[in-house]
């Protein structure tokens, strides 16, 4: 197992950009099929995600690669993190396509507080009196988004919650991204193919449809929607094999601040004073938590991610 990098490769940093920009733009692609049902999405999305991943992996490492790749994962911990990453997927396409970007962004935000805390109580790690009050400042923030807009904002919570756990099982159980990526996506492939065959859909809610029509170019962008899946996770490999975990957590905001951005600023999606101020404490939060780089706990959990 090479040693990471303690200095930045140029290249590194493009690499890194690139995949945390692609994550950030999702909502652009992703609204293209915004009358299709979310579960058929995700379904399409994992059985074509498959067809990508298993021809990169070919590409990237020869015709072997696919039995020696599965063979340094462990399957069983896979099943759990396939139902993770499935769920982050499927609330994250129904948020984008239900009309609340915003709040998708800010559970990207809050995701790195949560990797915080799931170091603090599974892995046992220290938390300086800063980091406190920062998951403190995070918690109220959400707690006034919560109370003030009348709704318990699930789809952020679940979003940061399913993310960060999926990262803290693949730091300690899966040494190969790409691999584990195209395991969970063979777990997964079964289940997507059933609720292809069954039409099953996430509601009866008649603002989404079961088929994909042809003439409005769904087919296309199902199809790609696997490639976009896939590239930038390669994209984020090559990062971390060329730069320090420290510095490529810094990118990780490039996502969500993107797509607050094309959620407000895009789609017109509201964005009153009461999601102002809770914004505002969680980036606050965030600037108290980086600003303390050495032993970065986000830098540890960085190096899992692998999305949608």
């Amino acid at each position: 197992m090479s040693p990471r990098p303690t200095r930045s490769d140029p290249k590194g940093t493009l690499y890194a950009i690139a995949a945390y920009a692609s994550w950030g733009f999702f909502p652009l692609f992703w609204k293209q099929l915004k009358h299709l049902d979310p579960l058929q999405i995700i379904a399409h999305r994992t059985l074509w995600s498959l067809v990508a991943l298993s021809v990169m992996l070919g590409i990237l490492r020869g015709s072997n690669a696919l039995k020696q790749a599965l063979s340094q994962v462990s399957t069983r911990m896979l099943f759990v993190t396939s139902l993770l990453v499935g769920s982050n997927w499927l609330i994250y396409i129904y948020g984008v396509n239900s009309g609340q970007i915003v709040e998708t962004s800010l559970g990207y935000f809050i995701n790195p507080l949560v990797n915080v805390l799931i170091g603090l109580i599974f892995f046992k790690e220290k938390l300086s009196r800063r980091q406190w009050v920062a998951i403190l400042i995070a918690a109220f923030g959400v707690a006034l988004l919560a109370y003030r807009v009348g709704h318990f904002p699930w789809i952020a919570l679940t979003l940061a919650f399913t993310f960060a756990t999926y990262a803290a099982i693949r730091k300690k159980f899966v040494r190969d991204s790409l691999a584990g990526t195209l395991t969970e996506t063979l777990i997964l492939a079964p289940v997507a193919l059933v609720i292809l065959f069954l039409g099953v859909s996430l509601s009866g809610d008649a603002t989404f449809h079961s088929t994909p029509d042809p003439t409005h170019l769904e087919w296309f962008f199902l199809i790609v929607g696997g490639w976009v899946t896939a590239v930038p996770l390669i994209w984020f490999g090559i990062a971390g094999q060329r730069m320090p975990l420290s510095k490529l957590g810094v990118f990780q905001y490039i996502g969500p601040s993107i797509q607050f951005c094309i959620g407000v600023f895009i789609y017109k999606e509201a964005f009153d004073s009461t999601k102002a101020t809770a914004f505002a404490l969680i980036w606050i939060a965030l600037g108290l938590f980086l600003s303390k780089r050495k032993k970065s706990h986000l830098a540890r959990y960085t190096s899992t991610v692998a999305e949608g």
